[in-house]
């Protein structure tokens, strides 16, 4: 009888689903590793409920965490201990169906701090403990969490200052599932305790500092699914009973210390598609043993020790899509058995020592989009025609080996290639003319070879071309003119060869300095060589090679007046008359100058624009910036007391009138008359290179509410030095020069100074949940050219997101999720090379997903959920090949689903609800063999399910409710193993539920 069912089933409305749900709760899939609901049933209410003013039994506990966990102070908006509020109704905590014992707490980025008190080891009903990106909670893990023995899901990642060792007592949580600590400061060694955890399915363990050796006991763990203890410093050697782990899945034990040899016993490791253990000490030879793990797709041995030939029985994994086994000292001859690994992706065998040719099977290898060979010094021969047949390759490196004969002419076929670097080999012959069809090659490396003739005008056809490096070989000829097409050149190295001519003003005009993008020009400028007056390296047989660059002093000039703000060429315009301003002092190539020998000061950005003062200039008239000319008015000398003054009128001098007038962001400078004693005489001098590090600190320290709103820090203390600040990290090998700021949930306010791109040698910078930073992101952030890694996610920050931070070619993650960004998605984010991970999800982002997105090939995670972008997902996405989680829930996307996504072999997290999708499913959607987690709910999804979703061997979530499929459930769907939620209510299914779905243990 449905009406006496209790009245919270999730039967039609889905707002009433557990809280748990991961697409109702999207913060508890995380992206770093298989998606864990943090709750396994869902809790329903009886009829009858406690008096509210009954005290709860455990309020004394909650009060204690809350108290020891800056509740009142640091925690984000909750409604704990609100009046009305019952324990069971906190926010957070989820209660049995008597609703007197506390089964879950769930509070993941809630703003915690201090410690967790032990007096939670005393709720004994507890399943569920999540407590992860707390960043700001320290202390130790508490003996007493091991009373919790009904425990069966434990988060703590992401909780940067947990330290101390994991407790034996871990051991006593024998109902554990997953236990996730990291990164975080954890010590000491993995208890062997941890071997009486029968059921546990998920161990990581990553980014600390546990030290020892892998326990043995670990071998017990037969359930363990995914095994991660990576970037430790685990040492010793593997254990033998890791072969015990018959069910896993996955293993990562990278970065760590660990030696010895790999146990044969891996061979019954039947289940395991994913093994990584690159940057260790582990020497030995690899084993052939790896042979029999047919579902192996990842294998990374890269960076160790291992010596001896390559085991052929490699080629029996036909599954394998990743092999690296770079960086070793193996030996002997590529196999040919490597021909059978026709799923292959990606191969990188660089420094090495192997020996022989390059076998023509080499060819076979249809899918291989990257080949690395480089530094193995001992291959010689030809290199194989078959190498056309690879005609997805991207990325081609036989750097630095032995190879002679030609360039094989079918490279013209390989029109995938992008990178190809056959540096420092003996390869003779000319240059094909067919290179010219490989039309999407941006970088090309022949340099230190025995290449000869010219250089072919079919170059002038490679329009993205960045890179063209033939430098120190045997050409002749003249520099083809086509080339000055090459509108996106930045590097043409042509020196020690024996061309000669002129250089075509066509690639000159395509200079840097005069607004084109050629930043490095090379050639033979002596004698009866290349005439080339834009060059910016000459070399020649008398005086060798040498930059081209003005003599003089390079220097920032900072005001001495107003100290954070320096001499600028506004919006990097160096129109002829354009005059200069005053900005924040940013360290940007518009801020730096060239004081030379001949008096004038000339713009780093373009060597041919000088400050002038005009030709008849009197007091208070611009000093602008023109095309150098020799005369007298661009003629400057800096005084010893830090006026500059002007040569041909020496009255004058450069300043800011009435101690500075703000415009905007920005002061105007002027000629004026010597002012040597009034209050604003100081604004005529001027400081060259303003600003160390520490001042840069002590402003950032300053701006964002370091002495009132920062959480304790040790940052101007006495004795301490700035590389020991409190989230600071510098270069060990550059004294004094920062590279790191990890200032994550750490309490900051106010706006970030621009001053902070003045710290060059940034490589992270993290700022993430410090919902107290206000205003727009910097632009000036895109000058750190160094950058790697952005966390800005969980702040206030408004506005759009700069386009200058595309400018970041070296940046790998870039997180601007949780703020108030507006406007459009940039479309110059295509423009950035090595980006992996990009989240710009839960802000208020409108329009359509750019196509260029689909030229973002390095991009891993993509996460845009959470915003209001509409339109279709771009036909372009079937490029991103190397895409494991494509989240875009929660938008207003409209038509069929994306038959682009249907190439992204690699994704394993896929979540499309809550837009306005129609039509059928895709039969296609069953070859997505390595999908996991699959959300399609709430949109308008119709027709069967396809029976060849049972081909999903891999899915753990299904979730389609809330559509309009119809028809019956397939039987083939009975074959998904590892399925563990499935919804598909509120939908016109039919039929009956197939008893074999009992089969599911899973589920």
């Amino acid at each position: 009888n449905p009406s006496q069912l209790p009245s919270a089933i999730p039967s039609q409305n889905p707002s009433q689903l557990p809280s748990e749900s991961p697409s109702q709760n999207p913060s508890q899939r995380p992206s770093a590793r298989p998606s864990i609901s943090l709750s396994n049933e869902p809790s329903y209410l009886p009829s009858s409920l406690p008096s509210i003013n009954a005290p709860h039994p455990s309020l004394n506990i909650l009060q204690e965490l809350y108290d020891a966990t800056g509740g009142s102070t640091t925690w984000h908006a909750n409604n704990w201990f609100l009046a009305g509020v019952a324990l069971c109704d906190f926010d957070g905590i989820e209660c049995d169906v008597d609703r007197q014992v506390i089964t879950h707490i769930d509070l993941p980025s809630m703003g915690l701090s201090g410690t967790l008190p032990a007096i939670i080891g005393q709720l004994s009903g507890l399943k569920y403990l999540d407590l992860g990106y707390n960043h700001s909670l320290g202390g130790t893990i508490p003996t007493e969490l091991g009373m919790l023995a009904n425990l069966k899901g434990l988060e703590l990642s992401f909780i940067d200052n947990l330290s101390g060792a994991i407790p034996s007592e871990i051991g006593m949580m024998t109902s554990l599932l997953y236990f996730f600590i990291g990164p975080a400061e954890i010590d000491g060694l993995i208890p062997t305790e941890i071997g009486k955890l029968s059921s546990l399915t998920d161990l990581w363990i990553y980014d600390n500092w546990v030290s020892g050796s892998l326990p043995s006991e670990i071998g017990l763990l037969s359930s363990l699914t995914y095994l991660d203890i990576s970037e430790n410093i685990l040492e010793a050697t593997l254990p033998t009973e890791i072969g015990n782990l018959s069910n896993l899945l996955e293993l990562n034990l990278f970065g760590n210390d660990l030696s010895g040899t790999i146990p044969v016993e891996i061979e019954s490791m039947m289940t395991l598609s994913h093994f990584g253990i690159w940057s260790n000490s582990i020497g030995g030879t690899i084993p052939s043993e790896f042979g029999l793990l047919s579902g192996l797709t990842y294998l990374d041995l890269d960076t160790n020790c291992f010596v001896g030939t390559i085991p052929t029985h490699l080629g029996l994994l036909t599954s394998l899509s990743y092999l690296w086994i770079g960086h070793n000292s193996l030996t002997g001859q590529l196999p040919t058995e490597f021909a059978m690994l026709t799923s292959l992706v990606e191969l990188e065998i660089h420094e090495n020592s192997l020996s022989g040719s390059l076998p023509s099977e080499i060819g076979k290898l249809s899918l291989l989009k990257k080949l690395s060979l480089w530094y193995n010094r001992n291959v010689e021969g030809s290199l194989p025609t078959e190498i056309g047949n690879m005609i997805n390759l991207r990325n081609f490196y036989v750097s630095g080996m032995n190879l002679n004969g030609p360039i094989p002419t079918e490279i013209g076929r390989m029109t995938n290639l992008r990178n190809v670097w056959l540096d420092n080999n003996m390869l003779t012959g000319n240059v094909p003319t067919e290179i010219g069809l490989a039309v999407n090659l941006r970088r090309v490396y022949l340099d230190d070879n025995r290449l000869a003739g010219a250089v072919p005008s079919m170059v002038g056809s490679l329009i993205d071309l960045l890179i063209f490096d033939v430098q120190h070989n045997q050409l002749t000829g003249v520099v083809p003119s086509e080339m000055g097409s090459l509108t996106s050149l930045q590097t043409l190295e042509l020196h020690g060869n024996y061309i000669s001519g002129t250089m075509p003003s066509s690639i000159c005009a395509n200079k840097r300095d005069i607004g084109g993008s050629l930043t490095f020009l090379s050639s033979d400028c002596g004698a009866s060589e290349v005439v080339c007056d834009c060059c910016t390296y000459c070399c020649d047989d008398d005086s060798g090679c040498e930059y081209v660059v003005p003599d003089g002093e390079e220097a920032i000039l900072g005001n001495n007046l107003l100290s954070d703000y320096c001499l600028d060429i506004p919006d990097r315009n160096t129109s002829n008359g354009n005059p200069m301003k005053l900005l924040a002092c940013n360290g940007g190539e518009n801020q730096r100058w060239i004081l030379d020998t001949d008096g004038r000061i000339r713009s780093d950005m373009n060597y041919s624009k000088c400050l002038d003062a005009g030709t008849n200039p009197v007091a208070l008239d611009d000093v602008v910036i023109s095309d150098c000319n020799g005369a007298t008015h661009q003629s400057w000398t800096y005084l010893i007391d830090g006026r500059i003054v002007n040569n041909a009128f020496p009255s004058l001098y450069v300043g800011v009138p009435d101690c500075g007038t703000i415009d905007g962001d920005r002061y105007a400078v002027k000629l004026e008359e010597l002012d040597e004693t009034g209050a604003c005489s100081a604004a005529q001098k001027w400081v060259k290179n303003p600003g160390d590090e520490l001042e840069i600190l002590q402003e950032l320290y300053d701006a964002t509410g370091g002495p009132t709103t920062w959480d304790e820090n040790n940052w101007f203390d006495e004795n301490v030095q700035f590389c020991n600040f409190d989230g600071v990290m510098c270069d060990a090998n550059e004294a004094g020069l920062i590279n790191r700021l990890h200032l994550g949930g750490k309490g900051l306010s106010g706006t970030i100074p621009t001053s902070i791109a003045l710290l060059e040698g940034l490589q992270t910078i993290d700022l993430s949940w410090n919902n107290g930073v206000q205003g727009s992101i910097p632009t000036e952030l895109g000058l750190l050219t160094n950058l790697r890694y952005l966390h800005l996610n969980g702040c206030g920050f408004d506005s759009t997101l700069p386009v200058a931070l595309t400018s970041l070619q070296n940046l790998e993650r870039l997180d601007v999720a949780h703020n108030d960004l507006t406007g459009s998605i940039l479309a110059e984010l295509s423009l950035m090379p090595k980006l992996r991970y990009l989240s710009l999800n839960n802000n208020s982002l409108v329009g359509s997903i750019p196509t260029e997105m689909g030229l973002m090939m390095s991009l891993v995670n993509l996460y845009l959920h959470g915003n209001s972008i509409t339109g279709i997902i771009p036909s372009e996405f079937h490029n991103l090949v190397n895409l494991e989680r494509l989240f875009i829930y929660n938008n207003n996307l409209s038509g069929e689903f994306p038959s682009s996504i249907l190439s992204m072999i690699n994704l394993v997290g896929l979540d499309l609800s809550g837009n306005f999708l129609v039509g059928r499913l895709p039969s296609e959607l069953g070859l997505m063999i390595d999908l996991q987690e699959l959300f399609l709910e709430g949109n308008y999804f119709s027709g069967t399910l396809p029976s060849e979703l049972g081909s999903l061997s891999s899915l753990k979530w299904l979730y389609l409710y809330n559509n309009y499929i119809t028809g019956t459930i397939p039987f083939e769907m009975m074959s998904l193993s590892s399925l563990e939620w499935l919804y598909l209510y509120d939908n016109y299914i039919s039929g009956t539920l197939p008893l074999e779905m009992m089969s599911l243990s899973n589920l």
